[in-house]
């Protein structure tokens, strides 16, 4: 492979790390990108996107085929080491998104010295995508975000870059927002879901059918090695036992809702699943912003109506993507680092006419 030509050839980094920056802007680190197939302990096999802190060789920019994606990571490039060991996000897409669909976000993140590991959630990309078996996947997906964190921790090149008992954040959008919350503690009550669905209806409902079949399903539990989360643009907070009691158990996390949401609707979705999360929580509202903003959907899959922006009278993509860079990279970065880089005062210098937010302490 690349790197093992580069490892041999080029020559460790010996000068100091860079300083961490507050994230209004790119981090100090290039971005390396690599793909991984391989089989869990589960039996499952899974592919897997991990972003990294790179040596900036002038290495290809990353290919996410079968997709033509624009962004700055590039192609298996050497580890930048400096500042190792670094801290560890998981991301978990949305439901017919893929591992990379917020490419943007993992990017960013990595620049500013994580590693990132995304899964993508088999029967629910946009490549294999099973409505079909909704149920099952949302049972097994918290299970894939921890495998996939393992497949970092113990791979040979990944696993050097991080520190095995460190702090993890996790992050998702839409249906991967839902995994984040059961990652970040709050277990999935099967038998709670199915009586509200039949009673109410509503988003998330698709997932939990009354003849939902578990049987042989690879259930996921929270994953008690991660410390904070980012739910973005979240729902179906019935999910989580009687009148969400079960969000009661999440670690601090970071809520972010949209106003023009038509996916998982800000009134009915949203806010009452930011409410029923437990304290402390950051909640952001985004105002004329909508679904597919915090993801690079819109350059992978141009047919939403937000992604046209102020034309169809939304916040810019562009826009909302940049407000979830500065504020998932505040909240994880303080909760899994302590550097002051990311201390919780600096969210008095993001101001704006265009979102709200409110803490619980």
């Amino acid at each position: 492979m690349l790197w093992l030509v580069l490892a041999c050839t080029s020559k460790e980094p010996t000068e100091a790390a860079p300083e961490r920056s507050t994230p209004q802007d790119w981090g100090p680190y290039a971005v390396g990108v690599d793909t991984q197939w391989y089989t869990d302990a589960r039996g499952k096999e899974m592919l897997v996107d991990v972003w990294y802190p790179a040596v900036d060789g002038g290495e290809a920019l990353h290919d996410y085929a079968p997709f033509v994606l624009q962004v700055q990571g590039l192609n298996d490039a050497q580890p930048d080491t400096r500042g190792g060991p670094y801290p560890l996000i998981a991301f978990t897409h949305g439901l017919g998104g893929i591992r990379f669909q917020s490419a943007s976000l993992s990017e960013f993140w990595a620049s500013h010295g994580f590693v990132v590991v995304a899964p993508d959630h088999v029967n629910n990309t946009l490549l294999d995508l099973d409505e079909s078996l909704l149920g099952i996947v949302a049972l097994e997906r918290p299970g894939d975000v921890s495998s996939a964190i393992d497949f970092v921790h113990e791979h040979e090149r990944f696993g050097a870059l991080v520190d095995p008992d460190a702090p993890i954040g996790v992050a998702g959008h839409s249906f991967g927002a839902v995994t984040s919350l059961t990652v970040g503690g709050a277990k999935i009550d099967v038998e709670q879901a199915v009586a509200y669905c039949q009673t109410h209806g509503g988003g998330g409902c698709s997932f939990f059918q009354e003849d939902l079949a578990t049987e042989g399903a690879l259930v996921g539990e929270p994953d008690p090695r991660v410390v904070a989360l980012a739910s973005l643009a979240p729902g179906a907070w019935f999910l989580f036992g009687p009148d969400g009691e079960n969000l009661q158990n999440t670690v601090p996390a970071l809520m972010i809702g949209a106003t023009q949401d038509t996916v998982l609707k800000y009134e009915t979705d949203f806010l009452p699943t930011a409410e029923r999360v437990a304290a402390p929580k950051r909640v952001i509202t985004l105002r004329e912003a909508g679904h597919w903003g915090f993801s690079d959907m819109c350059a992978l899959v141009p047919v939403f109506e937000d992604c046209q922006g102020a034309e169809s009278g939304y916040m810019d993509p562009a826009r909302t993507m940049s407000l979830t860079q500065f504020a998932t990279t505040l909240h994880l970065g303080w909760y899994l680092t302590q550097d002051p880089a990311y201390a919780p005062e600096h969210w008095a210098e993001w101001t704006g006419a265009d979102f709200d937010v409110v803490s619980s302490e």
